[in-house]
């Protein structure tokens, strides 16, 4: 590829005008005024960027912020409101802190505003395949963007302030700046790059370098899987490389880094999150943060984007045979690189120890980029002229395919919902205690797939089948287990007849849609029943995905039930927020007067959820232990046996800063009716007792009389029991 301008000359000869052709007089009664065109494609993306939007927005401020979001939103609004109670916070995602200042500044301290940024980050990232249709075509860009507006993952994260979405975005940022200096060697497109790729790694988020190794190693992988004879693809990595402005673009980088870390030089200390980014990031290769299994991302995105990976291993099949136009060598070379991301993925999702619920965006992009592929050969028109079958055939077939999905797993979920209510106690624990087994079926299954195209598509078909012979045997043993249970006479008892058929329906269904398939492939040809089961298979999981991260990000999100939390912070400390400032307004006439002490476990511990509900009273005290000194017209402390002995009279309330769930009590069938609607055996419990103290006077008793009959025990310098 050329890389230098070719500019053309003013007297050069245009094909079919010749240079001498006279200038011909101007009509002015033409309106020759810029005219905005509105395509179908402007509007199907702008409906895309919408729905995105709406969906993100919805009870953005009714939940608690987690602990993570509470240390990122308190770094912000203490170094924006220096006079605020607590010591400053060092941030561990820089660029977002910088944005959340901004933020919080304009638009206030409530739940929303630091989640705000992020939310609009998330639509706009649906936006972006834009940047890439010159490359990836039309279609595909469309399709991308689409399968990134459906996908529960980014949905879910771009509702919290999730580093890892940020990460993303700079990413697709990256990936369009350094195609458009190789394809126009202007240097404010690597200048550009430079600066995004420094944001990156060092100012996203501490797993930010993992996304950016998945993008080298897949470049790297494309680059030796493409076949490239001439030679040409390595020239123009070659050229770019040589003619990239490294002297130019690392400087302005570091300036970039320097402005923005500051918040625009306004907080200098902001560029110790750089660091703290650095020291976090490097510490997630050998620390798994508490509660979180082994594969944790992986595991996610297996749950919640199903659709994404069947037509991604799908997609993988089309690129690894080649079965793209043989004249595109840009698609080749996208394919197999997003192929070579999503393996470091998947080895990322493995072996980072670091990595949460957010970090199953590795798999989000790659994934979506090689179902964009599959999709565009399911959405292809079929050209048969043997079989001449009808352009609404595979719509007619995709129809029945979501009915039949639709019944088989209705009559599932039904089963699983009469299983939840059996008592499972009469089977050993070794056999109720595996919980995970469905979800080890699910990632073995997906596992085996992947394994066995890759090695099919890399070292032939020979070595393919023994990817499936051992994945197989582990997938055959994992049903087994679950399976033997339901074979007992003692379970066997406790099924009643009605729900024996919920399982005779799944199998007939299952049955159907296998006749459907051969017969519409006997009636209308192969290609139109295999296109009619990708899109009713792709509709039915779509679906099912949006609904699951709907639920998750919205409905569920304060339910440690739900796979994406782990230790959520409880809805109620809203109430204990609006609870403290009702106290203030009573006691000092203004609602965030009032002094409070609030307990803390360690010294540094002040970022915790409770710390930002109380972040607007600037006479907070944080300390780690209660006791006779405590006379503030509040308290929080955690709740122990006995109650710490407070320096006057005060009245308590119990209530639980987070909750909990115990995933291991999850017996085997109990993952059908938890998949389709959260419902388990065993609720969350409580993990952080605490107990809200307010002060005699202020909770409006006579601290020199006793409580009503009915209303509990003498007011004393011990507290009451909730």
């Amino acid at each position: 590829m050329d890389m230098t301008n070719n500019a053309i000359p003013a007297d050069a000869e245009i094909e079919g005008v010749p240079a001498e052709a006279e200038m011909q007089p101007v009509d002015e009664s033409v309106d020759t005024s810029p005219r905005l065109v509105i395509t179908g494609e402007t509007i199907l993306y702008v409906v895309i960027f919408v729905l995105a939007l709406v969906l993100r927005l919805p009870n953005l401020g009714s939940f608690p912020l987690t602990a993570a979001e509470s240390h990122e939103a308190l770094a912000a609004y203490r170094a924006v409101i220096p006079e605020a109670a607590g010591n400053p916070i060092t941030p561990s995602q820089p660029l977002m802190f910088t944005f959340n200042a901004i933020a919080l500044t304009i638009g206030g301290a409530d739940n929303a505003t630091p989640r705000l940024v992020t939310v609009i980050l998330g639509a706009l990232i649906v936006l972006m395949p834009l940047l890439l249709r010159r490359w990836i075509g039309v279609t595909r860009a469309l399709l991308l963007s689409s399968l990134l507006a459906i996908s529960p993952v980014l949905f879910i994260a771009s509702r919290s302030m999730s580093g890892a979405v940020w990460s993303l975005a700079l990413v697709l940022i990256s990936i369009w700046l350094t195609a458009r200096f190789i394809e126009t060697a202007r240097a404010p497109f690597a200048i550009a790059a430079t600066i995004a790729v420094a944001f990156l790694v060092l100012m996203a988020e501490p797993a930010g370098f993992v996304i950016a190794l998945g993008l080298v190693v897949g470049i790297a992988f494309a680059v030796y899987t493409t076949e490239d004879s001439d030679g040409v693809l390595r020239n123009t990595i070659s050229e770019a490389r040589r003619a990239w402005p490294a002297t130019q673009a690392f400087p302005i980088a570091a300036l970039a880094l320097i402005v923005v870390g500051t918040v625009f030089l306004i907080h200098p200390s902001g560029l110790a999150g750089i660091g703290e980014l650095i020291g976090r990031g490097l510490g997630g290769i050998f620390r798994r943060p508490d509660g979180l299994p082994p594969a944790y991302p992986l595991l996610i995105s297996l749950v919640y984007e199903p659709v994404l990976w069947l037509f991604g291993v799908l997609g993988v099949y089309f690129i690894a045979h080649d079965d793209l136009e043989a004249s595109n060598g840009v698609a080749r070379f996208i394919g197999r690189l997003l192929i070579g991301w999503l393996l470091f993925s998947v080895v990322a999702g493995l072996v980072y120890a670091g990595a949460g619920a957010d970090h199953a965006l590795w798999f989000t992009l790659p994934l979506a980029g090689l179902s964009m592929f599959a999709l565009e050969k399911v959405f292809s028109p079929i050209r048969d002229f043997f079989w001449n079958p009808p352009a609404w055939g595979s719509y007619l077939h995709a129809v029945g395919v979501v009915a039949i999905l639709a019944i088989m797993t209705i009559n599932l979920m039904m089963f699983g919902t009469t299983v939840i209510g059996l008592d499972m106690t009469i089977f050993a624990p070794s056999v109720t205690g595996q919980g995970l087994d469905l979800f080890l079926i699910g990632l073995v299954v997906g596992l085996t797939l992947i394994g066995f195209v890759l090695v099919n598509a890399i070292w032939g078909p020979r070595n393919a089948p023994l990817i499936l012979i051992l994945g197989g045997a582990i997938t055959l043993f994992l049903i087994a287990r679950a399976v033997v249970p339901l074979l007992t006479p003692e379970f066997m008892q406790q099924m009643n007849v009605q729900s024996w058929f919920r399982l005779v329906f799944v199998l007939l269904s299952s049955a159907l849609l296998v006749i459907t398939y051969f017969l519409i492939g006997s009636t209308w040809g192969p290609g139109t029943a295999w296109r009619g089961l990708g899109l009713g298979s792709f509709l039915f999981l779509a679906a099912f995905s949006l609904s699951a991260g709907w639920r998750t990000a919205v409905l569920n999100a304060d339910n440690p039930a739900d796979l994406w939390h782990v230790n959520v912070a409880g809805r109620n400390l809203n109430l204990i927020e609006n609870t403290l400032r009702e106290a203030s307004l009573r006691s000092v006439g203004t609602p965030y007067d009032m002094d409070i002490t609030v307990q803390i476990p360690t010294a540094d511990a002040d970022d915790t959820p409770v710390a930002w509900i109380v972040r607007r009273y600037k006479k907070t005290r944080f300390q780690t232990e209660m006791n006779e000194s405590v006379t503030t017209r509040a308290a929080i402390a955690f709740k122990t046996d006995p109650q710490p002995t407070l320096g006057g009279t005060y009245v308590g309330q119990a209530f639980s800063a987070a909750f909990t769930w115990d995933r291991s009590t999850m017996l085997l069938w109990d993952v059908i009716p938890w998949l389709y609607d959260r419902q388990v055996r065993y609720q969350p419990t409580a993990s952080q007792p605490m107990i809200l103290y307010l002060r005699s006077d202020v909770y409006g008793l006579d601290p020199s009389t006793t409580f009503p009959a009915t209303g509990g025990e003498q007011p004393s310098s011990q507290p009451a029991r909730p």
